[in-house]
């Protein structure tokens, strides 16, 4: 009974203040629950003032204080402001309750003044607590509602070089970037602040929403960066989350170099014409009719689609490359030649001008293949290469289009070699199969005397190929044998200057096979090969320095923080509270 007269007044305030917030939550009981509330509030004040002839009044007045702190609280909560009543309310409530148990712990013959400190003591406790959850509280409001980042990093972000500022500098004013992110992504926030104060038109969109323009762009989803000019445009991937952006956002400074560069200083490629070539110029638009294999994922077409190249015409516009056609000469600027399926033999004042040519450091793609190939081994020989104009067969890994043994001419590769002709497709062979038709393959043979010559086999056929030799179609044990051959090469002088690729198919570029994603890259490996300029120098942002891991530090630190952290603690709060007892134990 002593015990509920001593708690009265605290218990009373607390079922005040509960009535007060149930009533807040029902309907129509608003008015009522602020009644009941505020005359529990007049109780409890009374009762304490009731409780001052037993207890002594100054500790009854603090405790009355405490009420009216939370009261304050309580009318801050009915006119709809809850920050100011949840600090209030606990800044006025928790002391008088530890208070209040404090009082209940202590000893009554306990002497005034260690009872007190003993009161002073748990009231302080009880407002730190408050306060320290007050923080907590404040901390969690500005942190939602300011999203700040804070990188500890060597670099802290990546940030453009001084070399893409001064390419800048000089760059078109049309050139744009357009960057796929979510509005509300860290992607977003990162690629703001590295183009932050670039003079470049920088626009942001989300493919979910901008669906026709990433449509234009070959974006397929959010995490891509396309740099365009007027029809031209070259895609970079930059990612979502920071864990895959951070080496992304490492790279990308050379990457928007290499990008603009090729923008803004369109570069010319011909093709070279006259010899009955398959390809020569921009031919018209077609519509193909598609063909699906179900089994390969790959795309056969039928029709005169096999015979047009307007793919490989406009891959050549979109990265960069203003598309012309030559007859009887080579290009004056050293510019990309492209030489795709000649039928007729050129003359050998033609060979030797092509030779001139790669002589002087010019840059061939040569396409061939086996039906109606001319005789190129005067051309070929100078540089270590011999073209075989026989079908490549396999009756294991190839593409069903008729279901007939002549299918067997439709091959499908994932043999790169380790060359930069091929850099994207050795990455990931799996996701980049080369699909060709009516391919043959290359030799090499020694060069003449005086020519340095490096050759580099770059696309294999599969090993259980063979080479046809009577034309049934199928494997002949006595006169044919499995193995891998050289469906492409790369010929490169020893200075570099020299650069040629020759490949064994003109299918593989031409529309039906172009749209196969491991046919592009192979165009496109080239191209980056064939246009390489070395005295280009494309500096980029320095990257953090890794951070290296020993055995010996991660032991250490394992039992810094399980053991000793812990420990360290533990003593000094002991060492805290030893003096405290030792004056209770003495009062």
């Amino acid at each position: 009974m002593a015990l509920a007269r001593r708690w009265a007044p605290t218990l009373v305030f607390l079922i005040a203040s509960g009535v007060l917030w149930i009533g807040q939550r029902v309907p129509g009981a608003g008015s009522t629950a602020e009644l009941l509330a505020a005359l529990g509030v007049l109780l409890a004040l009374g009762l304490r003032v009731a409780a001052a002839r037993a207890r002594p009044a100054a500790l009854e007045l603090a405790l009355g204080g405490g009420h009216l702190v939370a009261a304050g609280g309580m009318v801050a909560y009915v006119f709809h402001s809850d920050v100011a009543a949840a600090v209030l309310w606990f800044i006025g409530t928790v002391p008088v309750v530890c208070v209040e148990v404090s009082l209940w712990r202590s000893p009554a013959e306990l002497p005034i003044d260690p009872r007190r400190r003993r009161l002073e003591r748990a009231a302080a406790r009880g407002l730190e607590a408050v306060l320290v959850l007050v923080t907590l509280g404040a901390l969690n409001f500005v942190a939602a509602r300011r999203d700040l980042t804070i990188d500890l990093s060597f670099l802290r972000q990546a940030r453009p070089s001084a070399e893409l500022r001064a390419l800048l500098a000089g760059a078109p004013p049309d050139l744009q970037v357009h960057v796929f992110v979510p509005a509300a992504s860290e992607a977003r926030l990162r690629l703001e602040s590295y183009f932050d104060g670039l003079p470049l038109a920088v626009r942001y969109h989300d493919e979910a929403i901008d669906r026709a323009l990433a449509h234009r762009f070959g974006v397929l989803g959010n995490g891509a960066l396309v740099v365009a000019r007027a029809d031209q445009h070259i895609g970079l991937d930059v990612g979502l989350e920071w864990t895959e952006m951070r080496q992304q956002l490492a790279e990308m400074d050379a990457e928007l170099q290499w990008a603009i560069r090729k923008l803004s200083h369109p570069r010319r490629a011909y093709f070279l014409g006259g010899h009955g070539e398959r390809a020569v110029g921009p031919d018209a638009q077609a519509h193909p009719v598609d063909v699906r294999n179900p089994s390969s994922g790959l795309h056969v077409h039928e029709g005169p689609i096999a015979e047009r190249f307007d793919r490989l015409h406009a891959l050549l516009r979109r990265q960069g490359f203003e598309v012309g056609t030559l007859i009887g000469r080579p290009p004056a600027d050293g510019s990309l030649l492209l030489w795709v399926g000649p039928q007729a033999q050129p003359s050998p004042a033609d060979l030797a001008m092509l030779s001139r040519f790669l002589d002087g450091g010019g840059r061939l793609l040569l396409f061939l293949e086996p039906e109606a190939a001319p005789d190129l081994s005067s051309l070929l020989g100078r540089y270590g290469l011999r073209f075989v104009p026989k079908l490549l067969l396999n009756d294991e890994s190839f593409v069903r289009k008729s279901f007939q043994p002549a299918d067997r001419q439709n091959l499908v590769t994932t043999s790169f070699g380790v060359h930069p002709s091929v850099m994207n497709l050795a990455r990931s062979p799996s996701h980049h199969p080369v699909l060709l038709v009516g391919a043959g393959h290359l030799e090499r043979t020694p060069p003449p005397p005086g020519v340095e010559i490096s050759i580099y086999e770059t696309v294999l056929a599969d090993p259980r190929t063979w080479v046809e030799e009577n034309g049934d179609f199928e494997l002949d044990p006595k006169l044919e044998s499995r193995g891998p051959r050289a469906l492409a090469a790369a010929a490169v002088s020893r200075g570099g200057e020299l650069r040629m690729i020759v490949v064994a198919d003109v299918d593989v570029v031409s529309d039906a096979l172009l749209e196969n994603p491991g046919n592009q890259q192979l165009l496109l490996d080239g191209l980056a090969f064939l246009t390489m300029d070395e005295s280009v120098a494309v500096a980029s942002a320095p990257a953090d320095p890794p951070i290296l891991h020993t055995r010996k530090r991660e032991v250490i630190w394992f039992y810094s923080i399980t053991i000793a952290i812990p420990l360290a603690i533990v003593a000094a709060g002991w060492l805290g509270l030893r003096p405290r007892r030792k004056d209770e134990e003495h009062a």
